[in-house]
């Protein structure tokens, strides 16, 4: 009898433990929706930070020109080798000029000196500018089953080039590369190959011009009742970083952005030329300034530099 009822106990205690029909449908569907994050996790493609951020390059700082070139040899820094694709743009990211930068007396020395200093960062730049667009191409196929995630990223990136993000096309016509060959030929023009005041005390190399008082460096010879400023930054990447967003966002530069797209989906090999022709409003020159950039570009080689990589 006590056999029994042992066993009779056991047994009601072990049917007291058997999961209701509403108990299993939540375990499954909690199972479902760990099975679910767990897939967004390890799916979902990394984003780049909407912040640009160069970290992967190596940040140098060379107080005397001799300093620099120094670490420029020990990376084996050779622009013939470069044009003629036989070695990679070493990626060196300077943080602001040699404090004697002004003073080389040779002209084409400094000429050299300068492009090896911008040259990493022009490819840096745009390396960035293409990880965007690859991010958004691939949320772009799929626009209508992003996850939150995604989501506000692609919003963030969207409103970061004053577009909605609705607008993939518009913005995949900003995040495009700008020809190497631009970036040098302008910032040499913008800060006389790199001797200007506004190179030398505020980083600036493409004299980008603010509005909001402080922010920047007031040119001696600015017209009375003038309030802009030349924008200045606290590294040298920073400057071509901003001249890049200038050129992919700014509306007098819709006409550049334009033939570039156009240029890009005919598959051709960018006619630098053709996009100098867009840049009239870059500065209050006009004409005579988009002969100058030819000009820049065609007496030291610059074209010749439009197809250098950067070294991993």
């Amino acid at each position: 009898m006590n056999l029994f009822l042992s066993i009779h106990t056991k047994c009601c205690n072990w049917k007291r433990v058997i999961p209701s029909p509403i108990g299993i449908l939540t375990l499954i569907q909690f199972v479902v929706l760990f099975v679910y994050f767990l897939a967004q996790t390890i799916y979902t493609p990394s984003l780049p930070s909407i912040s640009p951020s160069f970290l992967w390059g190596k940040s140098i700082s060379a107080n005397t020109t001799e300093e620099l070139k120094k670490i420029f040899s020990e990376y084996n820094y050779n622009l013939e080798n470069i044009k003629n694709g036989k070695t990679p743009v070493p990626f060196l990211l300077l943080e602001t000029l040699p404090n004697n930068f002004h003073k080389i007396k040779q002209v084409e020395k400094r000429k050299k000196l300068f492009i090896k200093i911008v040259l990493p960062m022009a490819l840096a730049v745009n390396r960035r500018i293409e990880t965007y667009r690859d991010a958004v191409l691939t949320l772009s196929k799929r626009q209508n089953n992003l996850n939150g995630q995604e989501e506000k990223w692609l919003t963030s990136i969207a409103k970061l080039h004053n577009r909605k993000i609705n607008e993939t096309n518009l913005l995949l016509e900003q995040l495009a590369p700008i020809p190497v060959s631009l970036f040098l030929a302008q910032s040499a023009i913008e800060s006389g190959w790199g001797t200007s005041r506004f190179a030398k005390e505020g980083n600036a190399l493409f004299g980008q011009w603010t509005w909001k008082p402080g922010s920047g460096i007031i040119p001696k010879n600015r017209d009375s009742g003038k309030k802009y400023e030349v924008k200045a930054f606290t590294t040298l990447i920073n400057s071509v970083w901003d001249y890049a967003r200038n050129l992919n966002t700014h509306w007098a530069y819709s006409d550049f952005r334009r033939e570039r797209s156009k240029q890009i989906l005919s598959g051709e090999i960018f006619s630098v030329l053709l996009l100098i022709k867009t840049l009239k409003k870059y500065s209050q020159q006009g004409q005579s300034y988009l002969e100058l950039i030819d000009r820049i570009i065609k007496q030291n080689d610059l074209l010749a530099l439009d197809n250098a990589r950067l070294a991993n």
